[in-house]
């Protein structure tokens, strides 16, 4: 367990530094950024934090499924899209 803890630490930390540059990066394009990482459920991390804060849009890298193929392969920007009244910036995650 404590190895595992260790673990899950580390990948929290690079995902913070990672967010923070690209966050940082589009701050002195003039755009207004918030970078946070969170354990647990991704879908309902994402909603919490969209009802909690003052979202107007959220970017978001997809693959670029529809329809059943998205349904079945449980496609968490559709899931988002179905599940929240805000604007959404789709990013082919491909490239």
């Amino acid at each position: 367990p404590t190895a595992a803890q260790a673990q899950l630490d580390m990948e929290v930390e690079n995902a913070a530094h990672y967010c923070q540059a690209i966050a940082q990066k589009l701050s002195r394009e003039g755009l207004e950024v918030k970078a946070t990482v969170e354990r647990g459920d991704v879908l309902e991390k994402i909603k919490e934090f969209v009802r909690n804060r003052n979202v107007d849009c959220i970017a978001v890298g997809t693959h670029g499924r529809a329809g059943a193929q998205a349904f079945w392969e449980e496609s968490l920007a559709a899931k988002l899209i179905n599940s929240l009244d805000v604007s959404f910036l789709l990013a082919n995650a491909n490239k």
